[in-house]
């Protein structure tokens, strides 16, 4: 490998890492940075660990299996998983701001992985549903899900 590019894992589990690719920055300080794909897609990787962790018999909720997809696909199933990489210090720009915004061609990248992560888990389905619903299982048990409760906020009465 090249030695201005960097391996970049994004950690899942205790256990578990995803190989996100390699990074490089550019600019000065290398106030941007540049960061290339995996070889093995996230969610082939994700897939595959998924698969191999022990199955169980919990009956999932329509809620859990949409954090479960959400989870798979978006979360760590695409370049979001490396912007919302907590382990990692914020980009900072060439002026020491920190660096908040996703430019479009990150949120377009974040599209194409998602999409293709759901298209994937869609072939899945189709093949053979058994595998995909303990594949959902098996992430609700075994990946951290996107699950937040919020109160909500209303005063009126009429609020559910």
């Amino acid at each position: 490998m090249d030695p201005h590019w960097q391996s970049l894992k994004v950690p899942v589990t205790e256990d578990f890492s995803l190989d996100a690719g390699t990074w490089r920055g550019i600019g000065e300080k290398d106030a941007e940075r540049i960061v290339e794909p995996p070889t093995v897609p996230l969610i082939d990787q994700l897939v595959a660990h998924v698969e191999r962790s022990p199955d169980s018999v919990l009956r999932q909720s329509d809620n859990a299996s949409g954090a479960a997809l959400a989870s798979l696909t978006v979360r760590f199933g695409s370049y979001f998983a490396i912007l919302a990489d907590a382990s990692k210090p914020p980009w900072r720009t060439s002026q020491g701001l920190v660096q908040a915004a996703i430019t479009d061609s990150e949120m377009s990248r974040i599209n194409i992985e998602a999409s293709h992560a759901l298209s994937t888990l869609l072939g899945i389905y189709q093949v053979d549903p058994n595998r995909y619903l303990s594949l959902l299982r098996r992430a609700i048990i075994h990946l951290p899900l996107p699950i937040k409760s919020a109160r909500r906020r209303c005063d009126d009465p009429r609020c559910l």
